[in-house]
């Protein structure tokens, strides 16, 4: 399960980039999903997905469990 983590109301540069963009966006309109799901409203290939997840959660914007 990814969850969305939203820490006040400064935006990150690190979610600029369009796929991050609209993983976060997607993400806030849903609190939580699983990677398929992610997959399928992204149109994101698994590798390309996991990767920029990755780097989300490392820059401390979402929480994979």
């Amino acid at each position: 399960m990814i969850n969305f983590v939203l820490e006040g109301t400064v935006i990150d540069r690190v979610i600029l980039d369009p796929a991050w963009f609209r993983l976060m966006a997607l993400l806030y309109i849903i609190d939580s999903a699983d990677f398929i799901f992610l997959m399928q409203q992204t149109s994101m290939t698994r590798g390309n997905l996991y990767s920029h997840m990755t780097k989300l959660e490392a820059a401390g914007h979402l929480e994979i469990e």
